[in-house]
């Protein structure tokens, strides 16, 4: 058979697509929203298990409101912003209907940004408390106090700016004003906030007690000054239909984000700097990577093609180069610390501090297959051959730190 959504053939048993990567058996259209039973079934199944088994997403309120001890105690628990860029564009230049599911995810940061990080502080998260009706949703809105602490927490996790700039309860939406975001610099004529609209969504959806939408109607990428995105209740209208990036716009944007790699230029202001906090990353990449097999193929593709572009823009020849080129921009950027070890017929790559799997208990999976991608494909292009690498050890499944195997196809 055919997925429905990109054409690929595809086998009757499968239940996922390993081109596009959508889940047959949950999607009928790109839309692919569940019914609210099981939307808030399977947010509640993803906020327990990774809130038990991710000690950086736990830390959240400390960040906020205090100093946490790192879990990475040479890198920091931050990463560079366009780490974060390179996976979002990969994937939506794979198929741009992967908005839809970046959206979803950012939505369940949004729960854990307010649960486990605003909710922290005692006063504020009895304020919460006190003013979370879904009836009456918009008494915690006009409370400065949490939108401070909104506020300060974009800012101290390094998503960006935002502010509430209307309250329109006659027609039942919020706006929001969001400067400095993780595409500051990119340029599109397509809203590229997806992931922060859905974090507000999600926000707004803890405070409120309610079932919340969010649309952005203009975007830094489009030249503004600022995005403006609308945020709403579920029941006032059909879910909102994404102005998806193009399949010729997401390949540019992926250059452009490569380009901004490779010469390391400053993405936004000093105010804010380029650093995020990587339980974000860490949130995305394990939603990706457990969503079904075909995600977690996807992910090592989209890696594979991120080290590809990153390789030729350097222009990195041969294995060395690109194994020294791959140590300073791993350390630099804050994707793991590693060591080469070399064997009679393969490299094997050892990395502490994986951005992906640090702080993470034991929960039986490999979380760096992205990274083993980007290693096959940085090499795949330095050395004009062909690389097999594969994540052989990771800190999530049990081990101290997480290890590829480098094996040349002859």
């Amino acid at each position: 058979m055919k997925c429905s959504n990109c054409g690929q053939r595809i086998q009757n048993t499968w239940n996922f697509c390993p081109n596009c990567g959508i889940r047959l058996d949950l999607r009928e259209n790109i839309g692919g929203y569940l019914n609210r039973e099981e939307y808030l079934k399977e947010r509640q199944g993803y906020y327990d298990l990774i809130f038990d088994n991710f000690k950086i997403l736990r830390s959240m309120g400390d960040i906020l409101y205090g100093e946490a001890e790192p879990v990475r105690p040479r890198l920091s628990d931050f990463g560079h912003i366009n780490i974060l860029n390179l996976r979002k564009f990969s994937f939506s230049y794979l198929s741009p209907e992967h908005e839809y599911t970046l959206y979803k995810i950012g939505k369940i940061i949004g729960h854990y940004l307010v649960n486990a990080g605003i909710r922290n502080d005692p006063k504020t998260g009895g304020l919460i408390d006190k003013l979370s009706r879904a009836e009456k949703p918009w008494n915690i809105f006009e409370s400065k106090t949490i939108q401070k602490k909104c506020e300060e927490s974009w800012i101290k996790l390094g998503i960006g700016f935002i502010k509430l700039d209307d309250i329109n309860r006659g027609e039942r939406k919020l706006k929001y004003i969001v400067r400095e975001c993780s595409s500051s610099r990119i340029h599109s004529t397509k809203p590229l906030c997806f992931m922060e609209t859905g974090i507000l969504s999600g926000m707004t959806e803890v405070l409120s007690g309610g079932f919340w939408y969010g649309i952005e109607h203009r975007c830094k990428s489009h030249g503004d000054s600022y995005s403006e995105i609308e945020i709403y209740p579920h029941d006032r209208e059909e879910e909102p239909m994404m102005e998806l990036i193009t399949k010729d716009e997401s390949n540019s944007i992926l250059n452009e984000v490569v380009g901004l790699v490779v010469d390391r230029s400053e993405t936004r202001s000093d105010r804010i700097g380029d650093f995020f906090y990587i339980a974000i990353d860490q949130v995305m990449n394990y939603l990706l990577v457990a969503l079904s097999p075909g995600y977690a193929i996807l992910s090592k593709h989209c890696g594979k093609i991120c080290g590809e572009r990153i390789s030729r823009e350097a222009e990195l020849r041969g294995i060395n180069d690109a194994l020294n080129y791959l140590r300073n921009l791993f350390l630099y950027s804050g994707l793991g610390i590693i060591r080469v070890e070399e064997r009679i017929d393969r490299s094997i790559i050892k990395m502490d501090e994986s951005i992906y799997a640090s702080g993470v208990e034991n929960i039986h999976m490999n979380l760096c297959i992205p990274l083993a991608g980007f290693i096959e494909g940085a090499l795949n292009e330095a050395t004009d051959q062909r690389w097999e690498v594969t994540e052989t050890k990771c800190i999530a499944n049990g081990h101290p730190n997480c290890e590829f195997q480098c094996k040349l196809i002859t």
